[in-house]
């Protein structure tokens, strides 16, 4: 259990505590919150200062900070909680129980998602105002402090992260992808299992399992050239198969140089799929793995078009 220390001078004044599997999140896509469940604990102040080093009761009354993903991007999110927690007793702190709520946008969990290679690497920094009471028979408040804590970090395990938060966060939910199926009575071009592939692939890059993911970008432009029989003898090439399919499918919806274009894409992005499947020495990276996914999507979005 991550524990939060906010302190003054050394002297800790209230404990923020919390269950990295309790966190969770609502509201996405378009008002994404990430909920944090919460043990807040609450201390009396102690004047070392005063004769006889008086007791003085304390309210915690706000509670604010900044919440932080990955080294390389900082700052995502700042948040704020009215908490409202007095510590009456010199012999026992004052606790309570609440949900952090900290308001996100898509561009942020976007940005989380592009840094993040595993797990979330996260930090929480919080500031607290505090009510210092004059003693325990006069609640009548002396003065205001603010205590602070130092950046706390933890882990949200990738398997959490992905099945559980980014869903509710909205990830992916609101961008489309338009792939213009045959009617039920036409021709089977394969399309159907080619976005299937596609969605293989995009599950893979939030997995951050990236050679995976450029895998099932191959097998999406196999399915579109080996939707049509082709009339070649033995085993022929995938650069000849290419060649023919989008000559006797497609040509006659094409110019000649649309035509080598859309061959010479579909024969490129083949090649360098090519490599994930096999032992090649090349890792590709999440960027990579993205790119390559929107070059498919693109193709087979364009194919449809044409066969529809």
């Amino acid at each position: 259990m991550p524990k939060i220390d906010m302190q003054i001078g050394g002297t800790i004044v209230a404990r923020f505590a919390f269950e990295v599997q309790n966190i969770s999140a609502k509201g996405g896509p378009e008002f994404p919150i990430l909920i944090i469940p919460y043990e807040l604990t609450a201390f009396g102040h102690t004047d070392g200062n005063e004769p006889g080093i008086p007791f003085h009761p304390a309210t915690c009354l706000y509670l604010s900070g900044e919440f932080s993903a990955t080294a390389s991007y900082g700052t995502v999110a700042q948040f704020h909680e009215d908490v409202a927690l007095c510590a009456y007793s010199k012999n026992s702190p004052s606790t309570k129980s609440g949900n952090l709520e900290i308001p996100l946008d898509m561009l942020s969990v976007a940005h989380i998602e592009h840094a993040r290679t595993s797990d979330l690497l996260a930090t929480l920094k919080f500031r607290i105002l505090r009510a210092i009471h004059v003693s325990e028979s006069n609640r009548a408040v002396q003065k205001f402090d603010t205590a602070e804590s130092n950046s706390g970090s933890f882990n949200i395990p990738k398997s959490h992260w992905i099945e559980r938060i980014l869903p509710e966060l909205g990830y992916r939910r609101i961008e489309l992808l338009e792939v213009r199926i045959p009617p039920a009575n036409s021709p089977n071009f394969g399309l159907p299992s080619a976005v299937d592939e596609i969605r293989k692939a995009r599950d893979f890059i939030i997995a951050c399992e990236c050679d995976k993911a450029v895998g099932h970008c191959r097998n999406a432009v196999e399915t579109i050239v080996n939707s049509r029989p082709l009339q070649l003898p033995g085993a022929p090439s995938f650069s000849l198969k290419t060649d023919t399919f989008v000559h006797d499918h497609l040509s006659n919806r094409l110019g000649s140089d649309q035509s080598k274009l859309l061959a010479d894409q579909l024969k490129a992005l083949w090649t360098i799929c090519s490599k994930a499947p096999h032992p090649s020495g090349v890792t590709f990276t999440r960027a990579d793995a993205e790119f390559i996914l929107r070059n498919t999507i693109a193709v087979v979005e364009y194919v449809g078009r044409l066969l529809a």
